[in-house]
């Protein structure tokens, strides 16, 4: 090997090992510990009077929402109001959108019902 493919050979290996710190795998995306909204929370109930507050783990947003909400009433969601995860983008190729929504918090992990 020359000395120039010996130094472009080094130089790779050496960027691989670094490049390896900023992938994530699918097991690393899934893992990832959910957000604390206390600040942005905090923040709100300063502003106006927040009737009741969901935090979205498990059981997906329309579960977990409507269990805070009175009887009789009911709640419009809007995906299109926050940004959706990538993950759950690749997600949604391999199940229906309802599962999806009914199974994971889409990348809404807190509701505020004012």
């Amino acid at each position: 090997m020359s000395d120039f493919n010996k130094s472009t050979h080094y130089i790779t290996c050496f960027l691989l090992d670094i490049l390896q710190y900023f992938i994530l795998t699918l097991g690393d995306v899934l893992l990832t510990p959910t957000k604390i909204y206390v600040k942005p929370v905090l923040s709100l109930l300063k502003l106006t009077k927040v009737k009741a507050i969901a935090h979205i783990t498990g059981g997906g947003l329309p579960g977990n929402v409507t269990r805070v909400l009175p009887d009789g009433v009911c709640v419009e969601l809007d995906a299109n109001s926050w940004q959706i995860p990538p993950v759950f983008s690749w997600i949604a190729k391999e199940v229906n959108t309802t599962d999806l929504f009914q199974y994971t918090n889409v990348g809404g992990n807190s509701s505020c019902i004012l």
